[in-house]
């Protein structure tokens, strides 16, 4: 069993950048893959998301199939409970995206930088920058809302932005930290 170390970046996200850099087993199934980004970035998991190449109008579609009686949405092409890393990446520099939340519609870029021989089922994470836009804050548009007006105490909506991140007025929201710590996250059962 081999591990695949990921850089993992937030696309139109900038000043700061926001990525991570994880660490996990390559025979991991893609719907945990879901769950190890949605951990790393700090999402609730509440919406919901896709593997594809190059975000939408790409295929193959990587996900995990809604149930019949849903009309509005098409069945993956890959089953994401079935379908490896192993089974899409296979070189160092290979590219896919992930994409969650299709309102605000994050859409990570995943790029495999190596490849390693370590035996274990273990998931790391390696690397971070930047903290992650808030979820439900509208996407790229809204976050970038939210960094302006939390710059400036004296607008109109600087208030209501922070009762809704649960900060005290006049508390710096850093968007710089990740928030999150480094290390072993997990072992991934099953593998």
């Amino acid at each position: 069993m081999a591990h695949f170390q990921f850089k993992i970046k937030l696309r139109g996200v900038s000043k700061p950048p926001v990525w991570r850099i994880v660490d996990v087993p390559a025979n991991t199934p893609f719907d945990i893959f879901s769950q190890i980004i949605q951990d790393v970035f700090g999402w609730y998991g509440h919406h919901l998301w896709h593997f594809t190449p190059n975000a939408y109008g790409t295929y193959p579609v990587i996900a995990i199939p809604l149930p019949k009686d849903t009309s509005w949405a098409e069945d993956p092409d890959l089953n994401a409970a079935d379908t490896k890393l192993r089974d899409i990446f296979r070189n160092e520099g290979d590219k896919f995206t992930y994409t969650y939340d299709f309102g605000d519609d994050w859409i990570h870029e995943i790029v495999l930088k190596k490849i390693t021989a370590e035996e274990s089922n273990k998931v790391y994470l390696l690397k971070a920058k930047g903290a992650t836009p808030m979820e439900d804050c509208g996407g790229i548009m809204g976050h970038e809302e939210m960094k302006m007006v939390l710059a400036n105490s004296q607008h109109p909506e600087y208030k209501s932005y922070c009762e809704w991140l649960a900060i005290d007025s006049g508390a710096d929201w850093d968007f710089n930290d990740p928030n999150v710590v480094c290390g072993e996250i997990g072992e991934i059962e099953d593998l």
